[in-house]
């Protein structure tokens, strides 16, 4: 099962879901359902702004492709969407220099209110937006967040997806939390 997380000021974004082998997949975005089945190795794109719910009976990659913004504000970039089931409780990242950053949430519903962004509550005031599929219900949302060393937990260690990102003049940055970056360096 995978979210697709708001990305705060990248309204416009094409996702690709590639097949590892064949499968069925489920893609719920706004009001409208898609059921596609993929062969192995096929890939297929559809277009989301806020959040989607994506499901298969097989693995697959799921990318997200946030498109450019005018006036020379950011470029288009590529973030990859984990699994629910690759979501951690806690993050170490750090956030580079000369660029306008958010940190992207995904997180159940009901646990939104605990998380805590370098020992402070995190609670968003910007927009959330919800999805919900069967007994699945999650929220996404953005915040601005400062350049320098961070740490993300969830007080009842409730496992959620982060994602962080920046806007430049041309440019556009994306960061992976550390532990991904360990955890794909020790396999």
């Amino acid at each position: 099962m995978f979210i697709t997380p708001y990305i705060s000021t990248r309204l416009n974004n094409t996702v690709r879901i590639q097949a590892v082998n064949s499968t069925n997949l489920t893609i719920k975005t706004g009001n409208k359902t898609i059921s596609k089945t993929l062969n192995a190795r096929d890939f297929f794109d559809f277009y989301y702004n806020t959040i989607s719910f994506i499901s298969s009976s097989d693995d697959i990659l799921v990318m997200s492709y946030p498109h450019g913004l005018n006036e020379n504000k950011g470029d288009p970039f590529m973030m990859t969407i984990p699994g629910v089931n690759q979501y951690l409780y806690e993050y170490d990242f750090v956030v580079p220099t000369g660029f306008d950053s958010f940190i992207s949430i995904t997180v159940q519903s009901d646990a939104t209110d605990g998380l805590f962004l370098d020992g402070n509550s995190s609670k968003s005031q910007s927009s959330v937006f919800s999805i919900s599929e069967g007994m699945n219900n999650f929220s996404t949302f953005s915040l601005p967040i400062s350049t320098g060393l961070h740490r993300i937990e969830h007080k009842k260690k409730y496992r959620f997806g982060l994602w962080i990102f920046g806007n430049g003049d041309i440019l556009m940055v994306t960061v992976t939390p550390l532990e991904w970056l360990i955890k794909l360096t020790i396999k």
